[in-house]
C-alpha cells in the first residue's frame, strides 16, 4: 500500500472515530450549549457585528424595552408554536409604521434566518436585535411558547428534523 493511500486511510479513520467520541471533560454537550454553538458559528460567518440578546437578557428587558417580537419562520412552523405576543413577517411589514419607534427582537428556529433579517432591518434604519439561538434558545432558557393556533401554552416546537431537535427534557420536536 502506498504511503499516500495509507495516509488518507489514517486521516479518514481519525475523522470517523473523532466524530463519534464523546465530548471531552468539561465541555458542555447539552442541547442549550449546542444551540449556542451553532448560532455563534452562523453569526460569525453570515452576520458578524449584528447586535443580539440571549433569551434571558430579552426576558429581563422585555418590559423596559417594549420589543416588537418578530417571528420570521414559515407559517407551518408558526402553527406549531410561537413566542407569546409575536407577529409574523407579513403583519410586521404591513404595520411597520405602527412600530417605527420600538425596538424589534427577531427570531426563527436557531437564529440564522432571523440574523439575516436583523441585518437587513438594521440596514433599513430599524433598531433590531437577533435572538441568540432563536426559539430553541428561548425554550432552553425556560421561556414559554404558545400554540400558534390556539394561543395556549405548549411544549412543542417545529425543528425540521432530528439533528435540530435540541430541546430540553419534556419538549417535543415536530417536523
Amino acid at each position: 500500500m502506498s504511503r499516500l493511500r495509507f495516509g488518507w486511510i489514517c486521516a479518514l479513520t481519525v475523522l470517523v472515530i473523532g466524530a463519534h467520541v464523546a465530548p471531552s471533560q468539561g465541555e458542555d454537550s447539552s442541547p442549550a450549549a449546542r444551540v449556542v454553538q451553532l448560532y455563534e458559528k452562523y453569526k460569525q460567518k453570515d452576520f458578524p457585528g449584528i447586535p443580539d440578546f440571549t433569551a434571558r437578557q430579552a426576558m429581563s428587558l422585555a418590559d423596559s424595552l417594549d420589543f416588537v417580537i418578530l417571528d420570521v419562520r414559515a407559517p407551518k412552523e408558526r402553527k406549531v408554536s410561537i413566542l407569546p405576543g409575536s407577529v409574523d413577517r407579513r403583519s410586521f411589514e404591513s404595520h411597520r409604521e405602527d412600530w417605527k419607534d420600538r425596538p424589534v427582537l427577531v427570531y426563527c428556529t436557531i437564529g440564522y434566518r432571523s440574523g439575516l433579517t436583523t441585518k437587513k432591518l438594521r440596514e433599513d434604519g430599524v433598531e433590531a436585535y437577533n435572538l441568540v439561538g432563536g426559539i430553541l434558545g428561548w425554550v432552553n432558557s425556560g421561556g414559554p411558547v404558545v400554540d400558534g393556533q390556539t394561543g395556549e401554552e405548549t411544549h412543542r416546537i417545529h425543528v425540521y428534523g432530528r439533528q435540530w431537535n435540541l430541546l430540553p427534557a419534556g419538549w417535543k420536536g415536530v417536523w
